[in-house]
């Protein structure tokens, strides 16, 4: 009969048990957990370093488009306010122009909501007591022949905005800017931000949008302050809503043409991160 020799075992085959027992023991689970940790590690930092610098740029895209609104908004009114002083420029400055003329031609235009002739050297009749009072550098501007923007409230507390020119008896033509014409679009510039149009004081002149309470009196600037210096998203950070919500401010500078206090259009949104989505405040 012939016998045959079984093959002697690999390498291979004496190496797997030890391997096996190797892994199973306290230090195979180490150099495992060593492995794996030196993987996640290194692809956690770079998550989380991608994931800032995304949420930065989310941050700076939402802020610049701010920006973009309330100064577009901000030129928007003033080429309003300059085209409308153009037009009572001309209509005084016309050949044979007269008081008469001229209240009739501008109280026809259609950005015009009322007229009221008044007569500085003399006091104001109990009908045009709540007409703004030029002060003295506004008076001076007047009496060269420069326009002046004023605004001051009715008995119902709304703000009205007027340009006051000297008619050619030396009168002062005080002309009610129509609300509706001079904001209008606010809403559409606004789009998912609130828009608020502050004076020197902090008072609200016009709203669009939805401005949140909590909000109102954070942005309002202390008075005499320029919208240039202020630093309102600072201001909002020092209060802790930065967080939650974006705020931009531009300045209306009505003093070279208007001698007048400048207007300061505040945009404000909130704040969203790539995790969020949303604000659910």
């Amino acid at each position: 009969m012939e016998t045959t020799l079984a093959s002697p075992p690999t390498t291979d085959r004496l190496e797997e048990p030890a391997r096996a027992s190797l892994l199973r023991s306290r230090i195979g689970h180490r150099v495992v957990a060593l492995f794996i940790v030196s993987a996640l590690v290194p692809l956690s930092l770079c998550a989380a370093i991608l994931f800032r610098a995304f949420d930065t740029e989310l941050n700076r895209t939402q802020v610049q488009n701010l920006d973009g609104q309330v100064r577009s908004f901000g030129m928007t009114i003033l080429g309003r306010l300059g085209s409308a002083d153009d037009v009572l420029k001309f209509i005084m400055s016309a050949p044979g122009a007269t008081d008469e003329i001229v209240l009739d031609s501008v109280g026809s235009l259609p950005w015009a909501r009322s007229i009221h002739r008044v007569n500085p050297r003399k006091p104001l009749d109990e009908a045009r007591q709540s007409l703004p009072s030029p002060d003295a550098k506004q008076q001076k501007a007047l009496m060269t022949g420069e326009p002046v923007l004023l605004w001051g409230l009715d008995d119902s507390g709304n703000v009205l905005v007027y340009l006051v020119r000297t008619l050619p008896s030396s009168a002062w033509l005080f002309t009610e800017i129509t609300s509706t014409w001079l904001w209008s679009g606010a809403s559409e510039f606004a789009s998912d931000a609130g828009l608020l149009a502050l004076d020197n004081q902090g008072q609200t002149i016009a709203t669009a949008g939805a401005v949140p309470p909590e909000l109102l009196r954070v942005a309002r600037p202390s008075p005499g302050a320029t919208h240039r210096l202020y630093d309102l998203q600072k201001t909002i950070g020092k209060a802790g809503l930065s967080d939650r919500w974006n705020a931009r401010s531009w300045e209306v500078f009505l003093a070279s043409r208007y001698s007048s206090p400048s207007w300061h259009l505040v945009a404000i949104r909130p704040h969203f991160t790539i995790l969020s989505g949303s604000n659910d405040s």
